[in-house]
């Protein structure tokens, strides 16, 4: 380029000359930003995709969380209530063994509760996690023609 310049120059062709630079410069410019334009468009593209995937995911988790631990809560609670009716009916009774059976009965039922109430919160979580987010696959670059 810079032998084509000096030729144009010297022979008088100051308007090839300044063709010649001007074209050199842009297609430098445009092969050095072009691709460095084309990542960071890719990058705020990514940038975003996980923006509005957030947006949607932390609301969803958030009331999946809320509605996981109120029914743990009630499935506690109602092991608690039938566990506590069935001491009172044995302690009405006044027979130790169907008092010591309703104890460990009720025990069972509560510890259960808690069991099932953790398996549900985690199982419930992990399904709306896979549901809720999609696998984001980046664009490919396109090469230019040389």
């Amino acid at each position: 380029m810079t032998v084509t310049v000096i030729q144009q120059i010297l022979s008088g062709d100051l308007l090839g000359a300044l063709d010649t630079i001007s074209t050199a410069l842009v297609d430098g410019i445009a092969a050095v930003g072009g691709p460095t334009l084309n990542a960071i468009i890719e990058r705020r593209q990514r940038v975003l995709a996980v923006q509005s995937a957030l947006q949607v995911a932390v609301p969803t988790a958030v009331i999946g969380l809320a509605t996981s631990f109120g029914t743990a809560l009630n499935g506690v609670l109602k092991a608690s209530i039938t566990g506590g009716q069935g001491v009172v009916d044995a302690v009405l009774t006044l027979d130790l063994r169907n008092i010591a059976t309703a104890l460990v009965d009720g025990t069972r039922l509560v510890l259960g509760s808690f069991v099932a109430a953790a398996t549900t919160s985690s199982t419930a979580s992990s399904r709306r996690r896979r549901r809720s987010l999609t696998r984001w696959r980046p664009s490919r670059p396109r090469r230019r023609p040389r």
